[in-house]
């Protein structure tokens, strides 16, 4: 990375294709709070699982471009398994200067204090990234894959009223109760049905999700190329939409987030 000068007060960009990201927003807020945001729900190109790896690309980096010449941020966060395991490195190479953080499903946490762990996620993640192609073809017979092809989605239309989501999560996931110890959760969408997965599963299953991963990497990427901001004590958070009509979902999402334990 080749960093400018004086770029310690620009702002963090989260980029996700809806209110997934916002899961990843809270967590950064956590532990940064000093920190200025820019959230944007990318909903015109939602679900990104639903693109080729191509189409996502062209599309991750068209809508980046159209923000980076706006807000300038020092960093990028792509809050979306997806659209990281299909276009990071092509993030990193169009904007050398900026700090850019993926989002990776939890698997190796989870491996390390499970026995069995069924992962959950989007069909372009589970095809495309490197972690979940490693971890399934070393340890076969300790990770369950589960391609959940329309539960982002469905999270997103139901977002203030994700109870009617129970009973099709329950079909989905009842064949695996009894069989493991471990659930990840490889979409930042799902966080947001976290409580109904574990009511699902048990309290004797341990739920495992990466944001506090792609945190604790913005946090320290900050510190080592010292742009973490120290001239404020509360930064800013701004929410962005494609589409005016979709900003109340958008809100709504933030006001459960903020509201909830999720």
């Amino acid at each position: 990375m080749r960093v400018k000068k004086d770029m310690s007060t620009q702002p963090i960009l989260v980029l996700d294709s809806g209110v997934g990201g916002l899961t990843v927003l809270r967590q950064l807020i956590q532990v940064l709070p000093n920190e200025d945001f820019v959230y944007f729900a990318d909903f015109d190109n939602a679900p990104y699982g639903r693109l080729s790896k191509s189409q996502l690309r062209g599309v991750i980096l068209a809508r980046l471009l159209q923000l980076n010449k706006k807000y300038k941020p020092k960093s990028i966060v792509l809050a979306c398994n997806t659209a990281t395991a299909s276009t990071i490195q092509d993030v990193r190479e169009q904007f050398p200067h900026c700090i850019i953080v993926g989002t990776e499903p939890a698997i190796k946490p989870a491996l390390r204090v499970c026995n069995k762990v069924l992962l959950l996620g989007t069909m372009g993640t589970m095809c495309n990234s490197g972690l979940v192609r490693l971890v399934t073809e070393t340890q076969p017979n300790r990770v369950i894959t589960q391609v959940m092809p329309d539960l982002a989605t469905q999270i997103d239309k139901n977002i203030a009223n994700l109870q009617v989501l129970r009973s099709e999560l329950a079909l989905s996931l009842s064949q695996y109760v009894g069989k493991v110890d471990g659930v990840v959760l490889g979409c930042t969408h799902y966080l947001f049905v976290k409580d109904l997965v574990s009511e699902i599963f048990g309290s004797d299953v341990s739920i495992f999700d990466g944001n506090l991963g792609v945190t604790n990497r913005v946090n320290s990427c900050l510190k080592l190329l010292r742009l973490n901001r120290v001239d404020t004590v509360v930064g800013t958070v701004k929410l962005l939409c494609t589409r005016r009509a979709d900003t109340v979902r958008l809100y709504t999402a933030w006001r459960i987030l903020q509201g909830g334990d999720i």
